[in-house]
């Protein structure tokens, strides 16, 4: 990250790694959403026939979320909890 190894001062260097580390966080609870909705294929969410592959799609991750629906709502509090740590970025 250019911030990173541009920061001129420890207060700069810190709130810095506090972005890339929040960064991380979000991606990673990105990508477990993802591979949550996506396991749906392979469970009873995805086990019912449909005319498209589309619609079959867009089911199947409804099926996923409202079977996992807690779980989803966690990765959420997650999510907000990781944006909320700019706050607390010591001010130099």
């Amino acid at each position: 990250m250019n911030a990173l190894r541009h920061a001129q001062t420890p207060v700069e260097r810190q709130f810095a790694q506090t972005v890339a580390d929040n960064q991380w966080r979000i991606n990673r609870i990105r990508s477990i959403e993802d591979g949550m909705l996506g396991m749906g294929h392979f469970e009873s969410a995805g086990d019912f026939d449909c005319p498209t592959s589309e619609i079959h799609a867009a089911m199947t991750a409804a099926r996923a979320f409202r079977d996992r629906s807690q779980a989803f709502v966690r990765s959420e509090c997650r999510t907000q909890s990781g944006t909320r740590g700019f706050s607390r970025v010591p001010r130099g």
